[in-house]
C-alpha cells in the first residue's frame, strides 16, 4: 500500500467541500473536513497546527462563498488569537442540592429539579411548562413578582424579571436572593421538547456522514485495515440506532458493548426518577468532568455534566483538530451498556455542560450505573447508586 499524503488528502477533502456546495446546505458540521482532520491527526499521520491551519483555510472559503458572518467571524478570532492560550480552569468546589419543588406561576409551573452551588454561580435545574391558555374573554393573568423556594438553600427565595422571555410567555430571567440578602439576576438556557423547556438558570453568584468520512480517513492512512470487522459493527449500529434499513450483522452477533446496547433497543421499562451526584473527576486525556445528577424516565436516561475546558456541542462544527473528542458511555450492574449524546449544552469561559442523553432506556433492575466520559486514550469511570433514586 503507497504511503498517504495527508496534506494532500485533507485539501482534497476541503477542495470537495467547495466543489459539493448545495443551497440549502447546513453548516460546517456537515462537512467531512472537520472529521478527516481530527482523525489524522488522532493516528499521527499529521500535525496537529498543520491539519488546523488546512481546516481552517477551507472552512474561511467556504464562510466567505456562502455568506456567513457570525462563522467569519469566529475563524477571525481563532487566526488572530493563534492556537496556545491559557491553561483551563479547574472545575474548583461545587454542591449539588436535591430540591423537588414544583411552584405555580402566573404563567405556567416552574419545576426546580435541583441546584448546584459553587464559588462562581449558582444553578438551578428547571423544568417550566406553560398555562394552558385562558378561556375567552377571561383575559390573561398579569406577571407579579413570585417567590421561590429552594434555589440557594435555607432562606432562599426569588422572583420573576417579566422583561426576558422565552416561548409562550415563559421568563427567561429569574432574580435569586438568598439568606443573606445578596440578590443576583439568573438567565435561562435549555431547549423544548414538546410543550416542555427543560434547562437551567444561571447566576454569577458566589454561591452518519462522519462515520463513513473518519473510516475512509483511517483505511487511507493505514490504521484500520479495510476489511476489519470494526467497520460492519459500527455501520450496523448507526443502522439500527437511526431506525434506517440495511444488512450488516444483527445485535445478537455484534461484541460488547454493542451487543447489549442493541438487545435493549426499544426498552421503554425505565423507572422514573431524579439521583443528585455532585462528583468530578480528575483530569483525564486533557479534560475533566463533574457529574450533577441523573435522572431516568420510561424511555431515556439523561446525566447533567459539567467539564472544562469547554468543549463544543458536537453539532456545533468549528472545533480544533485536537481538541479533546469526548464520547460518553454508561454501564449498569446488570451487564447492560449504554451510549450517550449532548442534548441541551451551554458554554462559558474556560467550561461548558449540559445534559448527554443515553439510550437505550435504564434497565430497571438496576442497582448501580458507571457512567463513562471517554477520550481517545484515557476513560474516566464515576459510579452512581440508583437505590436512592427520588421520584420527580
Amino acid at each position: 500500500m503507497a504511503e498517504l499524503d495527508a496534506e494532500l488528502y485533507l485539501r482534497l477533502a476541503g477542495e470537495t467541500m467547495l466543489l459539493d456546495h448545495r443551497p440549502g446546505q447546513g453548516g460546517p458540521w456537515e462537512s467531512p473536513l472537520d472529521s478527516a482532520g481530527h482523525a489524522l491527526v488522532a493516528v499521527g499521520a499529521l500535525a496537529a497546527d498543520q491539519a488546523q491551519a488546512i481546516v481552517d483555510d477551507y472552512h474561511l472559503a467556504r464562510c466567505w462563498r456562502r455568506g456567513e458572518e457570525p462563522y467569519l467571524r469566529t475563524y477571525r478570532l481563532r487566526l488572530t488569537a493563534g492556537s496556545a492560550g491559557p491553561a483551563p480552569p479547574a472545575l474548583g468546589r461545587f454542591r449539588a442540592v436535591a430540591c423537588g419543588r414544583v411552584i405555580g406561576q402566573p404563567w405556567g409551573e416552574l419545576r426546580v429539579s435541583y441546584a448546584v452551588l459553587s464559588d462562581e454561580a449558582t444553578v438551578l435545574h428547571v423544568t417550566m411548562l406553560p398555562a394552558r391558555p385562558a378561556p375567552h374573554g377571561q383575559g390573561r393573568p398579569s406577571h407579579t413578582m413570585a417567590r421561590l423556594a429552594g434555589s440557594r438553600g435555607p432562606g432562599a427565595r426569588g422572583g420573576y424579571s417579566g422583561h426576558h422571555l422565552v416561548g409562550p410567555g415563559l421568563p427567561g430571567q429569574l432574580t435569586l436572593t438568598d439568606d443573606q440578602g445578596t440578590t443576583a439576576s439568573a438567565v435561562f438556557s435549555g431547549g423544548r421538547d414538546g410543550a416542555e423547556w427543560t434547562g437551567e438558570f444561571e447566576a454569577r453568584l458566589p454561591l452518519a456522514l462522519a462515520l463513513e468520512a473518519t473510516i475512509e480517513v483511517l483505511t487511507a492512512a493505514g490504521a484500520l485495515a479495510a476489511g476489519d470487522p470494526v467497520i460492519a459493527d459500527a455501520r450496523a449500529v448507526l443502522q439500527q440506532h437511526s431506525g434506517s434499513a440495511g444488512g450488516g450483522p444483527a445485535g445478537g452477533k455484534l461484541p460488547e458493548p454493542w451487543r447489549s446496547l442493541l438487545a435493549a433497543s426499544g426498552r421503554s421499562t425505565g423507572r422514573d426518577g431524579l439521583v443528585v451526584v455532585g462528583a468530578a473527576t480528575p483530569r483525564f486525556g486533557g479534560v475533566a468532568a463533574a457529574v450533577l445528577a441523573v435522572q431516568t424516565a420510561a424511555d431515556v436516561f439523561t446525566v447533567e455534566v459539567q467539564l472544562t475546558p469547554s468543549l463544543p456541542h458536537w453539532q456545533a462544527g468549528l472545533s480544533r483538530v485536537d481538541e479533546p473528542i469526548l464520547v460518553w458511555w454508561a454501564a449498569d450492574d446488570r451487564g447492560g451498556h449504554y451510549l450517550g449524546q449532548p442534548g441541551n449544552w451551554h458554554s462559558g469561559a474556560g467550561r461548558c455542560g449540559g445534559q448527554v442523553e443515553f439510550w437505550p432506556a435504564l434497565d430497571p433492575t438496576a442497582t448501580c450505573l458507571d457512567v463513562m466520559p471517554t477520550t481517545v486514550t484515557e476513560r474516566a469511570v464515576i459510579r452512581v447508586p440508583l437505590g436512592r433514586a427520588a421520584a420527580r
